[in-house]
């Protein structure tokens, strides 16, 4: 038995965390699909995910419909080392991606040439290899949230460019720390979803209601989603949405 990721979409209602009604995008045989980003830009709608063959990640987008279903998937970005986790942004009128690439020792920052296909890496941020790192902009300063040992050690960087120096905010724990997805406000709260990996790698989405500042860093649980949205499921580690549509991955377990 081996691990398959796969993505899935809905149509998005009052709960935004409702898990009722999700479609599955297949992945091409021989792959898995996750970490879901969706990203709109002039009018386009794409679906940036980790797209892997069991060897290495590349990132790839889907060309999506009015209704969100796939057309065609095609490749961004690859390398002769692993790509996941698409974190894609707008800042000061660009677009960025900054990918994990955990197993090749850096922070990397791509910008966009052309959307959604064409990309050039800018910068190394950090000489360090973070998963997931999780970009938020609070009070005219750029927050990066990163697990740079366990996925208990958040370790948080703070600049006030994106092409400037990033500085050690704080190196804590805190339990279930790596990023499953954008920061949000609901509510009111200040949202940042992470994964529990209790089980097995992956296995639920929470949802920690955060307090941050130059001093401080505070958080709570304010909501789960466990993997019980598909008959099989083991795992759920990436949430993302726009204001029509939810987007989440789903892991079963398939026969070699």
């Amino acid at each position: 038995m081996r691990n398959k990721w796969f993505v899935a979409y809905k149509r998005r209602g009052d709960d935004l965390f409702n898990t009722e009604g999700f479609k599955i995008i297949d992945p091409p045989s021989g792959t898995y699909q996750a970490d879901p980003f969706i990203f709109s830009k002039d009018g386009k709608r794409k679906l940036f995910i980790e797209d892997y063959d069991y060897s290495r990640g590349k990132l790839s987008v889907y060309h999506l419909d009015d209704d969100s279903s796939p057309l065609s998937l095609e490749t961004v970005i690859e390398n002769d080392y692993h790509f996941s986790y698409p974190f894609i942004f707008d800042y000061k009128g660009e677009t960025w991606i900054i990918p994990e690439t955990g197993r090749h020792g850096t922070i990397d920052l791509y910008k966009c040439e052309e959307f959604p296909n064409k990309w050039t890496k800018v910068k190394t941020l950090i000489e360090a290899g973070g998963a997931d790192s999780t970009l938020f902009e609070k009070d005219g300063k750029l927050w990066l949230f990163t697990t740079l040992g366990d996925d208990h050690d958040l370790t948080i960087f703070y600049a006030a460019d994106l092409l400037g120096e990033w500085k050690l905010h704080s190196r804590s724990r805190h339990p279930w720390s790596r990023s499953a997805g954008k920061l949000f406000y609901h509510e009111g709260k200040l949202l940042r979803p992470t994964q529990d990996c209790s089980k097995c790698y992956g296995h639920a989405l929470i949802f920690k209601e955060i307090e941050l500042n130059e001093q401080e860093y505070t958080e709570k649980v304010y909501k789960r989603i466990e993997p019980d949205w598909l008959p099989g499921l083991i795992g759920t580690h990436t949430f993302s949405f726009d204001d029509e549509f939810v987007y989440i991955d789903g892991k079963i377990q398939v026969e070699e």
